[in-house]
C-alpha cells in the first residue's frame, strides 16, 4: 500500500503539471494600492505560483492539510520559505498568509487583493471562428420534468438518479437567463444559451437537491454565504449547499429553490448577479429545469452509492390562531408545500378568529456515500453525514373581501333596485410560517395587518373565485348604499 501510494502522488503530480501547462492554469493580479505593490499569481489543479514586483517567481505545492474547515480556502505551501497560502476558492478577496512555527501555523490575511486577468482583454475577431450559419444558430434546450418528479415522488428521493442539466429563470417577456459560473467561481445569469453551466443535479433528501459543478480536479456546489450571497463552494458537510424545491402554484413548470440554511430565502436572479432573496414567487426566483443536446457528451464527476435520512424526533402539532381585526372578511389559503399547489381556504369574518393545527417538522440527518471522480479518473469514496434542518411547510395567502361596484336600478321599473353586485378578491399579502420550534406551539397572529406589512400581494396562491359567492357583512360606503337600496337578494356577479 504505501508504494501504491508513492505512486498515485507521483501521477497526480505528473497530471497536475500536464493539466497545468496546457489549460488548467488561471491568470490573477496580486494589488495593494496602499502599499503601491503588484505580484502576478497562476493557479492551477495541484499549484500557485506567485510572481513578486521583482520577477522573483515562487512556487506553491497544493496541500490540502491546510485547507479552512468550512472549505472557504485551499491551502499551498512553500518548502523553500516555509510559507502557506490559503488561496479563496472564490478567487475573490484576499489571502491568508500563514508562517510556520514550531509544527503550528500562524494566519494573517494578505494586504494585496485578487484580481482576475481577462486572456484576451483587445482581442478583436474579424470572421466568426465558426461558418456563419453554426455561428447563427441557438442552442436547443426544452423543459425538464426532473424537479417535478422529485416533488412529486419527494418519499423515495434515493430512487431518482441525479441528473446533468441547465436551470434558468425567465423575466416577464419569456426570455430566459441561464445560470452559469465565471472564471473566479462567480454564479451569473447569462442571456446566452451557450453560456449556460453544466449542472450535476442531485437529490439529497426529500424534495432537496445539492447542485454542483467541477473545477480543477474538486466538485463545488451552490452554496448559501452570509449576507444574503450565493456562490460556489467545495462540497462539504454543510445544509447551506441543500435546495428545496417548492412548486410554484401559478406555473406548472417553474420551481423555486428554497435554502436549507435559511428557511424562506431562495435563489434568485437579480440582473444577471445571483444571490439569495425572501421567498416571493418572483418571476427572477423560480427555475425551470432544461436539457439540452450539448448535455450528452457529460462525463459525470459524482455518484451517489448510498443514501440514509434518519428523522429527529417528532414535534408535537402546533396551535395557530388566525385572528381579524379587519373591518372586512378576509380569506385566507393555507398552502402546505408537501401537497404541492393544493391549498385549504379558511374564511375569516371580521373580529372573529380561526384556529389551525399544523405539523411541525423537526429536521434530522442524512447519511451518503458518495463516489467523486478525480482527476486521474479513479473514483474515490467519501461519506457525508449533514444534519438538515427542519422544513418550512405552510404559508399564508391573505385576500381581502371587496365590494367592487353595486348596479342600481333608479327608475324604479325593477322589482329589485338593486340589479347587480359585483364582489372581487383583492390580494393583500403573502405570509411564510417558520419551520420547527420557531412556530410556537400555541400562538396567534393578526392576519390582515401582518400581510399587508409583507408588501408582497402579487405573490400569493391562486384562489377559486367561488369563494366570494356568498353576501358578506356590510361596511364600506357602497355596503351602506346596498343596504339603503336592496330590498331583496340581488344576484352577484362574480368575477
Amino acid at each position: 500500500m504505501p508504494c501504491r501510494s508513492i505512486i498515485c502522488s507521483v501521477c497526480a503530480v505528473c497530471f497536475g503539471w500536464i493539466a497545468t501547462t496546457i489549460a488548467a492554469q488561471e491568470q490573477f493580479d496580486l494589488v495593494a494600492p496602499s502599499l503601491g505593490a503588484h505580484s502576478q499569481a497562476t493557479l492551477s489543479a495541484n499549484q500557485l505560483q506567485v510572481i513578486s514586483q521583482q520577477g522573483i517567481a515562487t512556487i506553491y505545492a497544493r496541500d490540502s492539510r491546510f485547507d479552512a474547515p468550512g472549505g472557504e480556502w485551499m491551502g499551498f505551501i512553500s518548502a523553500s520559505t516555509n510559507q502557506v497560502i490559503r488561496w479563496p476558492t472564490s478567487n475573490r478577496g484576499n489571502m491568508q498568509i500563514g508562517e510556520l512555527l514550531g509544527g503550528q501555523v500562524a494566519f494573517r490575511t494578505s494586504q494585496m487583493s485578487i484580481q482576475p486577468v481577462e486572456r484576451f482583454p483587445n482581442r478583436v475577431v474579424e470572421r466568426p471562428i465558426l461558418p456563419p450559419d453554426i455561428v447563427s444558430q441557438p442552442v436547443s434546450v426544452q423543459p425538464s420534468d426532473f424537479f417535478g418528479q422529485l416533488f412529486l415522488n419527494s418519499s423515495a428521493p434515493a430512487s431518482i438518479a441525479p441528473r446533468t442539466l441547465h436551470i434558468a429563470t425567465y423575466d416577464d417577456r419569456r426570455t430566459p437567463y441561464f445560470l452559469t459560473r465565471n472564471a473566479g467561481l462567480e454564479l451569473a445569469a447569462r442571456l446566452n444559451a451557450t453560456d449556460a453551466a453544466d449542472w450535476w443535479i442531485a437529490p439529497a433528501g426529500v424534495g432537496t437537491v445539492r447542485l454542483q459543478t467541477y473545477h480543477a480536479g474538486r466538485v463545488y456546489a451552490v452554496s448559501s454565504l452570509a449576507g444574503g450571497r450565493a456562490g460556489l463552494m467545495p462540497l462539504a458537510q454543510d445544509p447551506s449547499q441543500l435546495w428545496n424545491i417548492s412548486a410554484a402554484s401559478q406555473f406548472t413548470d417553474r420551481f423555486i429553490l428554497e435554502n436549507a440554511q435559511y428557511p424562506g430565502t431562495c435563489l434568485a436572479n437579480l440582473g444577471g448577479r445571483i444571490a439569495l432573496q425572501p421567498i416571493g414567487f418572483a418571476p427572477t426566483q423560480l427555475w425551470v429545469p432544461l436539457s439540452s443536446p450539448s448535455l450528452s457528451t457529460f462525463q459525470p464527476f459524482a455518484r451517489t452509492v448510498h443514501q440514509e435520512i434518519r428523522t429527529n424526533p417528532s414535534l408535537p402539532p402546533a396551535q395557530l390562531e388566525l385572528f381579524n381585526s379587519h373591518r372586512s372578511a378576509l380569506v385566507v389559503l393555507l398552502g402546505d408545500k408537501r401537497a404541492g399547489s393544493a391549498v385549504q381556504q379558511i374564511r375569516v369574518e371580521p373580529n372573529s378568529s380561526q384556529m389551525l393545527v399544523l405539523d411541525r417538522d423537526a429536521g434530522g440527518t442524512i447519511t451518503e456515500t458518495i463516489e467523486i471522480r478525480s482527476a486521474l479518473g479513479i473514483w474515490e469514496r467519501q461519506q457525508f453525514v449533514t444534519a438538515i434542518p427542519p422544513a418550512a411547510y405552510y404559508d399564508l395567502s391573505v385576500y381581502e373581501e371587496h365590494l367592487q361596484s353595486i348596479a342600481i336600478d333608479r327608475t324604479g321599473k325593477s322589482p329589485n333596485p338593486i340589479e347587480d353586485i359585483n364582489y372581487v378578491p383583492k390580494s393583500v399579502g403573502w405570509l411564510p410560517l417558520p419551520p420547527g420550534t420557531a412556530l410556537p406551539s400555541s400562538s396567534r397572529i393578526d392576519v390582515f395587518p401582518q400581510a399587508q406589512a409583507a408588501r408582497n400581494p402579487g405573490a400569493v396562491r391562486r384562489m377559486d373565485p367561488k369563494q366570494f359567492d356568498k353576501v358578506p357583512p356590510q361596511s364600506n360606503r357602497l355596503e351602506s348604499i346596498l343596504q339603503e337600496f336592496q330590498t331583496q337578494p340581488a344576484p352577484r356577479r362574480q368575477f
